[in-house]
Parts: C-alpha cells; sequence; structure tokens
C-alpha cells in the first residue's frame, strides 16, 4: 500500500501510471519561404551538419516564450538578414514528420510564406548557420539539393502558385 493524498493507494495504482505511454519531446521550429516576384525563392546552403551544402529554406528553433511568427520574424533576420514586419507572413504548412531530421529529437516545423519584391531580396546577407544565401527559380530546384524534408515545401509552392 501506498499513501497518496491521506489515503492509502493499492501497489498497483503506481505501476499503472509507470506503464503510461510517454508523450514525444517535440521542439517546434520554423521554416520562412520568401517568394521573390512570384518565381523565385530565398534559400540558404547550410554551413553545418546535417545536411552541409545542401539548400534549405531559412529558419531554426522558437526560443522559450516566443511565438512561431516571432520566430520567423528573428529567423529570417539572423539567417537572412531581413528584418521584415510580421503583417507579411502567412500561415504556409507543417512538417511533423518525426523522422524529417536525421538529430536526436523530433522537430516540428511550422512553414510561414512571404512575397517580397527584389529590392527587398537585394538587402540578402547570410548570417549563422548559413554558408550563402542563394535566390534560385523555383522551377529550376531539385529533390537531390534539398536538404530535410524541404522538398515538401518546394512541391507545394509550386502546386499553389502555378495551379491556382
Amino acid at each position: 500500500m501506498i499513501e497518496s493524498c491521506g489515503k492509502v493507494m493499492p501497489r498497483s495504482f503506481s505501476r499503472r501510471f509507470s506503464m503510461a505511454p510517454k508523450h514525444a519531446r517535440v521542439f517546434p521550429t520554423v521554416d520562412i519561404v520568401l517568394v521573390v516576384n512570384g518565381s523565385w525563392v530565398v534559400l540558404i546552403k547550410r554551413a553545418y551538419h546535417p545536411f552541409e551544402d545542401h539548400l534549405v529554406f531559412p529558419g531554426g528553433h522558437v526560443d522559450e516564450g516566443e511565438t512561431t511568427l516571432t520566430a520567423c520574424v528573428r529567423e529570417c533576420k539572423e539567417e537572412v538578414g531581413l528584418d521584415l514586419r510580421s503583417d507579411i507572413f502567412e500561415l504556409f504548412m507543417v512538417l511533423d514528420d518525426p523522422s524529417r531530421d536525421p538529430r536526436p529529437d523530433h522537430t516540428l516545423s511550422i512553414v510561414y510564406l512571404a512575397h517580397i519584391d527584389s529590392s527587398v531580396a537585394a538587402q540578402l546577407k547570410a548570417d549563422t548557420d548559413a554558408k550563402q544565401v542563394l535566390i534560385r527559380l523555383i522551377g529550376d530546384l531539385t529533390e537531390e539539393e534539398m536538404g530535410f524534408d524541404h522538398w515538401k515545401i518546394i512541391a507545394k509552392l509550386r502546386e499553389r502558385l502555378w495551379h491556382s
């Protein structure tokens, strides 16, 4: 018998809680799709493992106490040097496959999209974990050059831009 809150509970009661399924530790991240003049997209070439030298969208982890939209604005500034207003972003998609990142933790990505023009894109500069910032034609990208599961973002973006 185990005493709990002044009541005696059978020992099997505590065993039931220890056998409960464990919830995954899920870490929120953001990825940012910046479409330039309707046909081009901003990507970074990763400087570090995993997917070193692969193309990915700017993004990163959501800091404690931060909304995903605030993280989106911060990551734009940190990774590509753009100080953009939060009201230009729209929620685009969610990537939640537990195997989407080869590192040990389960990351969930909230993907935001914004349209910018070439005058804004001219201010791009690589920072933090970006080896290089690139502006690529959406139709020229291949799955092999993309890191993580960011090819799924390209596929959905093409569908939206070309079939709507």
